[in-house]
């Protein structure tokens, strides 16, 4: 799938893959194929019933891309994903980090 090339430009993964899924999971965490599965199917079920939004897991400052200053700062990280995602989502996004989550 192509995806336009000032989304992979940014260096940001979560900006990359949420534009076109509703789900952004860590590429190298070690995530049970059943939690992910879990996830995305609750994710997609909030969004069928009407519950419009986007989650991103971010496991390690890798899963940031060039966005590590914003490491531990869930809330920050949510704000900047939200203007990245922008062209393509507007809606509420949560972000799960180690240390917390953002909205």
């Amino acid at each position: 799938m192509a995806l336009p090339g000032a989304a992979r430009a940014n260096g940001d993964p979560a900006s990359d893959v949420l534009p076109v899924a509703q789900v952004f999971l860590p590429y190298e965490a070690p995530i049970s194929k059943q939690a992910s599965e879990g996830l995305q199917k609750t994710v997609s079920e909030a969004n069928k019933k009407g519950y419009k939004i986007r989650v991103a897991v971010i496991a390690f400052t890798g899963d940031l891309g060039t966005a590590r200053s914003l490491w531990g700062h869930p809330q920050l990280y949510s704000k900047f994903l939200g203007s990245e995602l922008a062209f393509a989502y507007s809606g509420p996004l949560l972000i799960a980090m180690p240390g917390g989550f953002g909205i």
